[in-house]
Formats: C-alpha cells, sequence, structure tokens
C-alpha cells in the first residue's frame, strides 16, 4: 500500500496459491431397497473414514492472482474507488470415483461401480469496479448518492481427456482399492470451453429524513453475455449464445423508535443468468434467467453502552425461473442435467444478539427458523410443496470469548461455540439428520506475536454436513486441530 495522502493510497496485491490433495468425494449410503425416498428411506454408512477413491487419486490445484485498490477523494463531498482483480487458476483431477445416478446399493447388494475420469482444465477472470459517493443536503434532509459501474471476462476450458470408462466396482462397507492400473485415457473425451462478459452501472440514495427517518433506494442494469461448445463433440455439445440482461431495484426505510430501538422493512429484486452449460435430460441449453423479489421486516436494538445489540427479522424470497440439479449428468459430455422448477418460495424468522456482560466478556447467538420449499412446477408438479435440499428448517449457533485480565494471565484468551443445523432434505429425496458441533479456540498475545490453537469438533462427533448427490454424502471433519502464529511488524 502507497499512501500519497491520508484521502489518497493504492493496494496492489500479489498471491500464489497451490493444493495438493487425495480425493475422497464422501460416503456412499446403502437403502434397504434401491429406490426407497421419503421420510422412511433409512440407510446405512460405512465408517467415516472410509474411501472410495485409489490411493494414487489427485487434484492439483495452481494458479495465481494479481489484485488493486485505488481510493481518493476529489473535493470536499466526493469519494472515488476503483478496484479490479484478475486470476488464473489450473486445475488437474485423476481419479476413479462412484458413479451419480442410476440405482442405489443395498444392504443385498452393496456393491457400487466406478468411473475413471482425467480432467485438465484452466480457468481465468479479469473483473473491475468503481464508484463514486458524495453527501448533500441540510442535516435534516441528507442524501448520500452512489453510482458506478463495474463488469468483467471469465473463460473455463474444462478438458476432460478421459470420461470413463467404467471401472471394477467396489464394496461399499469394505472396498478393495490399489490393485489395479488406471485404464488407458481416450474414452468419452470431451472439451466444454465456456466465455463471459458481464456489465453493470447502478446507482442509488441513502436519505435522512429529519431526525428519525431514514430511507434508502437504488437501482442496477446487469447485461451478461455467454457462449459455449466443445470442439471434441460438435454434434452433442454444439455452440450456444446467451444474452441475459435485466433492471433491479431496491428500497428500504428505518424509523428510529428510539434511542436505542429502530424499526425497518425492505424489498429488493435479483436477477441471476443460468451457466450457458446448464443443461436438460435432452442436453438442450436455454435455461431462462433466475429472478427474485424479497421482503424484509424486523426491528433492531442498541444498548446506549453499546453492550448489548439485538435484532429479529422476518422474511419472504420468492425466486422464479430456478435450474434445479437432478443429482445426474449427460453420459457424454459429463454435464450435469438440470429441471426447472417455476417458482420457490422461503419464509422465515431469524434472531441475533450480542452481549458484553464484562468489558473482556462477549457473548454471540443466533437463531433462524424458516420453510424454503418449491411453490410452482409445471414440468415436475409432483415436487410442488416438497422442501429444497440441503436448507434446514432449524439452524443456531451460540459463540462466547473471555479475555483474562490478571497480571499473571494477561494476554490470554480462550472462546467456546456451538453449532446446530436441523435436518435437511437430500437430492435423492431422503433425510439427512441434523447434528450439533462444539468448537473451542485459546490464544495468547506476547509482544508482538499471537499464538492460537483451535479445535474444531471438541468431541469428535460423526454427522453428515451436506449431502451432495443421492449417491455423495460429505461428513462433517473429524477432531480438528489448529495451530497458528502471527508476527505484527
Amino acid at each position: 500500500t502507497y499512501r500519497w495522502s491520508p484521502d489518497t493510497w493504492l493496494t496492489f496485491k500479489v498471491e500464489v496459491v497451490g493444493d495438493w490433495l487425495e480425493q475422497d468425494l464422501g460416503l456412499i449410503p446403502v437403502f434397504q431397497t434401491a429406490n426407497a425416498t421419503g421420510e422412511s428411506a433409512g440407510y446405512t454408512l460405512a465408517r467415516y473414514n472410509t474411501v472410495y477413491q485409489e490411493p494414487t487419486d489427485k487434484t492439483d490445484s495452481r494458479g495465481h492472482a494479481f489484485s488493486g485498490t485505488f481510493h481518493t477523494r476529489l473535493n470536499d463531498r466526493w469519494t472515488v474507488n476503483l478496484q479490479s482483480r484478475f486470476a488464473y487458476v489450473r486445475e488437474w483431477i485423476r481419479e476413479e470415483t462412484q458413479l451419480v445416478g442410476g440405482t442405489s446399493p443395498t444392504l443385498a447388494n452393496p456393491n457400487w461401480a466406478r468411473q475413471y475420469n482425467y480432467n485438465d482444465g484452466p480457468h481465468r477472470y479479469w473483473y473491475s469496479d468503481a464508484n463514486a459517493y458524495a453527501t448533500y443536503g441540510p442535516e435534516k434532509f441528507q442524501n448520500t448518492i452512489l453510482v458506478g459501474t463495474g463488469g468483467g471476462v471469465e473463460f473455463t476450458d474444462v478438458r476432460r481427456i478421459s470420461f470413463g470408462p467404467t471401472v471394477a466396482p467396489i464394496n461399499v462397507f469394505h472396498p478393495t482399492l490399489g490393485l489395479l492400473p488406471y485404464p488407458a485415457d481416450g474414452t468419452r473425451p470431451n472439451n466444454p470451453k465456456q466465455w463471459l462478459t458481464s456489465f453493470g452501472v447502478y446507482v442509488s440514495d441513502n436519505i435522512k429524513l429529519v431526525d428519525r427517518w431514514h430511507l434508502s433506494v437504488g437501482t442496477r442494469y446487469d447485461q451478461q453475455i455467454s457462449h459455449s461448445y466443445d470442439p471434441i463433440n460438435p454434434v452433442t455439445a454444439p455452440y450456444v449464445h446467451q444474452n441475459a440482461h435485466a433492471i433491479t431495484s431496491q428500497g428500504g426505510v428505518v424509523f428510529d423508535l428510539t434511542r436505542s430501538l429502530s424499526a425497518y422493512a425492505s424489498v429488493s429484486q435479483s436477477f441471476k443468468p443460468q451457466a450457458v452449460t446448464t443443461v436438460d435430460a435432452g442436453g438442450v441449453s436455454g435455461f431462462p434467467p433466475e429472478k427474485g423479489f424479497q421482503k424484509e421486516a424486523g426491528f433492531k436494538f442498541e444498548a446506549e453502552d453499546h453492550k448489548l445489540n439485538a435484532s429479529i427479522a422476518a422474511y419472504e424470497i420468492v425466486r422464479t425461473d430456478v435450474a434445479v440439479s437432478t443429482g445426474l449428468v449427460l453420459p457424454v459430455s459429463g454435464l450435469g442435467i438440470f429441471r426447472l422448477d417455476g417458482e420457490q418460495r422461503s419464509r422465515g424468522v431469524e434472531l441475533e444478539t450480542e452481549w458484553q456482560p464484562l468489558p473482556n466478556w462477549q457473548m454471540q447467538a443466533g437463531l433462524a427458523l424458516g420453510h424454503a420449499y418449491v411453490s410452482k412446477s409445471t414440468g415436475n408438479p409432483a415436487t410442488v410443496g416438497t422442501d429444497l435440499v440441503t436448507a434446514p428448517r432449524r439452524s443456531g449457533s451460540f459463540w462466547t470469548r473471555y479475555n483474562f485480565t490478571g497480571n499473571a494471565l494477561r494476554g490470554l484468551g480462550a472462546g467456546l461455540g456451538v453449532i446446530y443445523v436441523g435436518r435437511q432434505w437430500s437430492p435423492g429425496n431422503f433425510v439427512v439428520p441434523g447434528w450439533v458441533r462444539a468448537d473451542g479456540h485459546v490464544y495468547y498475545d506476547w509482544k508482538r506475536y499471537k499464538f492460537g490453537f483451535s479445535c474444531e469438533n471438541l468431541f469428535d462427533r460423526r454427522y453428515i454436513q451436506i449431502a451432495r448427490a443421492r449417491q455423495i454424502l460429505v461428513p462433517g471433519n473429524e477432531r480438528r486441530l489448529t495451530f497458528s502464529l502471527t508476527a505484527r511488524y
């Protein structure tokens, strides 16, 4: 960071990253019957440390990124911000992984087929944003105006050197690995390329009226142009083009009931173009953009001594033209198969609070109660009324931190947290149980050093964190210990 003055500076950042990981997609549920679904679809899992990928299966991801931020104040009113980021990542994956789709394994036949995959492809993007804001007007009618523009380009090149063949099946409970070499490359190769260009402009105004009213209004225009084709399979994956654009707006109002209590309400629209590679079971793309409308209202409380904050909010989110993964893939291109839900609706209440009973003791708690479900679907009317996948109706968290102040223990602190996630439906239309996890953290500040020791999953509980597909359940981390050292210069 270089500063010309207190109001003008430039920050430039360079990142070089690399990951080399053993492949482990998750566990495979074994059902009583192959097509079991619903509340009664019980399943059995192998031991939580079971791995179905070969010991030689690896992911190698390497890349770099350059980013910059410029901030300056033009005069007494206007401030300008410029941001830009360029990134390049190349990912190499070679694995024999469980097939997704088809008939699930059962207790009578706990075997599951695997497929050999070999991918090598780059991904790069460059996005920038520029905005300026200023404050005008008297104290009782003050406007803070923000105007800006942003956009960028993105390119993804998925080089599937092999998408197959199917290799020998494994026993889900007792997999035997490392016996055979990889098959020869060249089965069903494909190379879907995707180019994306985006552009947007936006303007907003935050208005302070008299002493108690605060208004905010804003609107923006977004456009996204994307292209895709597969030069290896021009018949099954021909050139496709998409040009999506929309104008969205938002507005809100806050009324200060007292110095500590405020009431607020807001409405906003959203716009999300589908990926041009999003296809249906026939391999046809061109899904309409997803659109959303959100309403929210609630109360916020802040004590005059700032030691207690609390909020409660009720919301409703309506999303239309939502592309939903079926958990299946096309046999040739490997693209995921999606269906279109006409409308999804989510309603709920959220509560959050922060309390500092002592200067060196802090507590935070949150609770979310909601119901997200399919409200309309012409293409799949049987799903109307069903819960959205991976959307629990209840979740919550609690965290407390204490800093010791005695001379002998000065600089020492400790924290304890609990996370709760309720049960949720999987993409395979069965229930994943809820879970509770406790985490802990101890830290010590000494001179210009900070030592930290954290423990995730203190009691080493076994649980399923999320379901990626009917045949892939991702377990939560076992007890994980992390030590950190930070030095300040």
